[in-house]
């Protein structure tokens, strides 16, 4: 995994709790990120973006249960261990 990585030539894995391995899963889930034009694609993608909703006069947001789940998985991940260590420093 790490000598796949290298060939990548990724920064990923200097973000606080990205290791080898879930830089990998996302990489893997990702393929090529210059194919989302804007990070808001890139959220849809994995569905972590909100979606709005609406029924008559309410208006709101709700969860995305679309998009990669296992990407989301990933990010999922990440910030769990970030919060539970602390933070991201």
């Amino acid at each position: 995994m790490r000598d796949a990585l290298a060939t990548t030539r990724t920064t990923r894995t200097t973000l606080p709790r990205l290791g080898t391995v879930l830089a990998v899963r996302g990489i893997g889930r990702v393929e090529d990120v210059t194919r989302f034009a804007t990070e808001h694609q890139s959220a849809g993608y994995s569905g972590s973006a909100l979606l709005d909703v609406s029924s008559g006069n309410n208006v709101g947001r709700c969860l995305n249960t679309c998009g990669s789940r296992a990407l989301n998985s990933v990010l999922d991940i990440i910030a769990v261990c970030q919060i539970r260590d602390g933070g991201c420093g």
